[in-house]
């Protein structure tokens, strides 16, 4: 992976009267094979390239009590991935990931933010996309081990979505966003969104597309439509007289806060992964393969925190999450929705001659997860059951810092070595059945920072 970034600002610090240029280069190649690091029949690797370039330009300016915002960017994506296979010596091109994909994305925005007075301040915000992609490759032939299986991605798309594709689809999308946020002092906030988002949808969920045997396909859908979230959002702040930050009180004096948000979603055309679920006896090839459609659906997320600081040297603090997914359209819930979860700590922070030093224990819990996607028959089955047990973790841990030079943090994690897995699967490796991998048990740490 090479990234390079180039960004030129021009005009006032404080945006007042400011011109913002940015240059993005990304170049990622990657190699995957099944051989390496087991033993598997047929050997079988993947060629992934990809170059990404972006270009940026947004204006700032202030004028009376407005301040406006306004941009335009472009970016060219080129994605090519050809999955080989060995026959005796040779290596035989059977299928490609991406057939040659070329993105070019247009997209203009712009912001505008009215302060009414120091304490309420609204602006609405305006984001228009178009992608025009074209699949260089859509007709290139590819072995297929059956000689009436589909040799090219038109075929591929045909077969499982039975429709045509072409090989130049344009999609636009619009988003809308009216904030207002209320800022009485500065310890309190309150800011209340209406949203109106849309999102187009990436190259794995529209152009990934490679045969396999029953479950082992995964042929993504061209002809997805930009899903568009209506969502109200709510989010608040609130501190004390004397609250400053956790363990940092004015005046050593007792103080708390507590902040949270609330999230109403209702999705038009979610973009989603699921099974090909086909009934036929034969063929196999392709017969429950990774596919990807739209649904509607409801989203909802909480969450509430609070710190309390007290005794001068004493700290409470905890945090709770809330998730609630629902696919409408298919009546069952959405996979990868995180479970309750609830985070409490008790800290001991106080000071020295040579610095400061702390002792403190964090006890997070986590419920069952009763909705998810368990099944290949009827969903994705992404979800695991063995990953949605619920569980509950105790830490503890200290540090001492020198002269806010250097300082030293040591403890032990999972301390009754609990055995559990996380819900959440990590999608850096784009696995849709993942094999589920338990957390490390009781752990010893010890670190060494400083600054300069």
């Amino acid at each position: 992976r090479k990234v390079g970034k180039l960004n030129i600002r021009l005009g006032e610090e404080d945006l007042s009267n400011t011109l913002n240029f940015e240059f993005i280069l990304k170049k990622v190649e990657r190699k995957a094979d099944n051989f390496h690091l087991r033993d598997a029949t047929p050997n079988v690797k993947v060629d992934l390239k990809r170059n990404i370039f972006e270009a940026n330009l947004k204006y700032d300016a202030d004028f009376a009590s407005f301040h406006n915002q306004i941009g335009a960017g472009f970016e060219k994506d080129k994605h090519d991935g050809k999955r080989y296979m060995k026959q005796g010596n040779n290596w035989v091109f059977n299928g490609y990931r991406f057939a040659d994909v070329r993105n070019d994305k247009f997209m203009l925005f712009d912001t505008l933010a009215y302060k009414f007075n120091e304490a309420n301040e609204a602006s609405l915000a305006l984001k228009y996309e178009e992608q025009r992609s074209k699949l260089n490759g859509i007709d290139t032939k590819f072995f297929v081990p059956n000689p009436i299986a589909p040799n090219t991605t038109r075929k591929l798309v045909r077969q499982i979505y039975g429709e045509d594709v072409s090989d130049k689809i344009k999609k636009d999308a619009f988003s809308a966003s009216l904030k207002y946020k209320f800022t009485p002092n500065d310890k309190d906030s309150y800011f209340a969104k209406l949203e109106s988002l849309s999102r187009l949808p990436s190259n794995m969920e529209r152009f990934n597309a490679l045969y396999g045997a029953d479950d082992k396909g995964w042929i993504a859908n061209p002809n997805l439509e930009p899903e568009r979230h209506n969502r109200a959002v709510l989010g608040f702040k609130f501190g004390s007289e004397f609250y400053k930050e956790y363990l940092n009180s004015l005046q050593n004096k007792d103080a708390f806060s507590f902040g949270g948000h609330f999230i109403a979603d209702s999705v038009k055309n979610l973009i989603i992964f699921d099974r090909r679920h086909s009934k036929a006896a034969m063929p196999l090839i392709n017969k429950n393969a990774v596919i990807s459609r739209n649904v509607d659906a409801t989203l909802y997320s909480v969450n509430f925190n609070t710190e309390y600081s007290f005794a001068r040297h004493f700290g409470l603090k905890s945090s709770l999450y809330y998730n609630y997914g629902q696919n409408k359209t298919d009546g069952r819930p959405l996979y990868q929705i995180r479970p309750f979860e609830a985070n409490f700590a008790f800290d001991y922070k106080d000071y020295a001659s040579f610095g400061s030093y702390n002792l403190g224990t964090a006890l997070r819990l986590v419920s069952k997860q009763t909705r998810g996607d368990f099944s290949k028959q009827n969903g994705l089955g992404i979800d695991k059951k063995e990953a949605a047990k619920g569980f509950g973790l105790l830490d503890l841990y200290g540090g001492v810092e020198f002269k806010n030079k250097v300082g030293i943090r040591f403890g032990v994690a999972n301390l009754f070595d609990k055995d559990y897995a996380e819900f959440i699967s990590g999608d850096h490796v784009a696995a849709l059945d993942p094999v589920v991998v338990h957390a490390p048990g009781r752990t010893f740490f010890i670190s060494f920072h400083s600054s300069f």
